[in-house]
């Protein structure tokens, strides 16, 4: 057990490096483009970003999910990297057809920005689906090392907007080289990788595929819940304050997320763990995998709160140079923490659901918030500030956790029941299977319900 904590925090560090690397830049860059860019092209340009959200979670759940959980658990090289041929090619697929797909939805609202957000939002999932495979091979330090080719990149080729401001601060600018950095990200971990990269869509990639539809279908049905429980909430509310309104909001939100890097790292070392001790006999039913990243990630969000408590104020004011003065931003920020910590917490149940496939959990989850929480937002809109309506999004985001906590605690529930199950019937003790048998020994309350 301390060997197996070691090694969690030993990998978490080196993750939560490259995660702290794409934040640091992320922050500096929405920093000077708030001060740079008018509020209505700063607010298109975040509302592009949530655009991009939505693409890295479909190729989460769609290939990223299934990657962490089957390659881990391969116990031969040749069915590991056939699980990574499969994938790889699906995760190329969706990326081209993501970045197709952005590009013809935002000609119809800004045509001269299209092509360069649509291939943004393509190499940006590319790169989100390279960094979970490494994860999924054991490979963390490649990943952490693509992160930092991808921020030097990405910095380098942003300093004439630093030294120049608004001659250079174009939305269809900082796209292009977002969309580069990223690329150069990709090509640089292939090539440390040192192993051969095959993309297929043959007839045995395409077999391989529809054996895993069942759960993949519900893990469609999920992330799209999912998608319009949480960016969809956000989107909503973007949408009918418009960009200047959003943009404050946008802003704050650069302010915290490091808290949502912090989950990501979080779930992408946690995951193929989770996959492969469940895998183990022993380990079944045992929450002792979930006690290490929930300790981990609620004291960074509570350590993370109480920084930003007595800093935040001293920072919104030199950081957008009086831009915002007219919103509430400490109104703001709190709701913001306390919407981001909520997320980072039920992430870690929500690992668990995903691991074992009960997608349907996270998909019911999903949609009772979304079904209370968005018209909640219109509601609050309706009466009140944007600032006042992020509270539709907290309850949308508290009404998840208790689902995710509730499902993850009825999974492990039924795991130790079938193990119970399994163990007496390899004993011979009786016939699980006869219900007289079964009352006789006093058993059926116990196991009943997982027969």
């Amino acid at each position: 057990m301390i060997r197996l904590i070691r090694k969690s925090i030993s990998r978490f560090t080196l993750v939560l490096g490259g995660e702290f690397l794409q934040s640091a830049f992320g922050f500096a860059l929405n920093i000077t483009l708030a001060r740079t860019l008018t509020a209505e092209h700063y607010g298109v340009f975040e509302i592009v970003l949530l655009i991009g959200g939505f693409g890295i979670m479909y190729m989460r759940a769609l290939i990223g999910v299934p990657a962490c959980t089957y390659i881990p658990q391969s116990r031969r090289k040749a069915v590991a990297r056939a699980y990574a041929v499969t994938f790889g090619s699906g995760a190329l697929a969706i990326a081209v057809l993501g970045a197709i797909f952005v590009t013809i939805a935002l000609s119809i609202w800004m045509p001269e920005w299209a092509v360069a957000g649509g291939t943004f939002v393509g190499s940006w999932s590319l790169r989100s689906y390279i960094r979970l495979a490494l994860f999924a091979q054991n490979r963390p330090g490649l990943s952490t090392t693509s992160d930092l080719v991808y921020a030097v990149c990405a910095s380098i080729l942003c300093i004439p907007l630093v030294l120049y401001g608004s001659k250079y601060a174009e939305i269809d600018v900082v796209f292009w080289i977002l969309s580069i950095s990223n690329f150069v990200g990709i090509v640089i971990a292939l090539i440390l990788l040192r192993q051969p990269v095959r993309i297929s869509f043959r007839r045995s990639i395409r077999r391989r595929f529809q054996k895993l539809l069942p759960s993949m279908s519900w893990s469609i049905v999920s992330v799209t819940l999912a998608n319009l429980q949480g960016q969809g909430a956000v989107l909503l509310l973007a949408i009918i304050t418009g960009p200047a309104g959003y943009a404050p909001i946008a802003a704050t939100m650069a302010f915290f997320s490091p808290l949502r890097l912090a989950a990501s790292a979080l779930a992408n070392v946690t995951q193929p763990d989770l996959a492969s001790t469940y895998a183990q006999p022993g380990m079944a039913g045992s929450l002792r995998p979930l006690i290490l990243p929930s300790a981990v990630i609620v004291t960074i969000c509570l350590g993370y709160g109480a920084v930003m408590a007595a800093a935040f104020p001293y920072l919104a004011q030199h950081a957008f140079g009086g831009r915002f003065a007219e919103a509430p931003l400490n109104l703001i920020a709190f709701n913001i923490w306390c919407i981001a910590t909520i997320a980072a917490i039920y992430s870690v149940p929500r690992l668990l659901i995903e691991t074992f496939q009960q997608f349907q959990y996270v998909a019911l989850a999903s949609l009772i918030g979304a079904a209370i929480g968005m018209p909640l937002v219109v509601e609050i809109l309706s009466l009140t500030s944007p600032a006042q309506a992020l509270t539709g999004v907290l309850v949308s985001e508290t009404i998840v956790l208790i689902g995710c906590l509730i499902f993850a605690l009825k999974i492990l529930r039924k795991q130790r029941a079938i193990k119970a199950t399994q163990s007496i019937k390899s004993k011979g003790l009786i016939d699980i299977y006869n219900p007289s048998a079964l009352r006789e020994a006093g058993l059926r309350k116990k196991i009943g319900a997982d027969l």
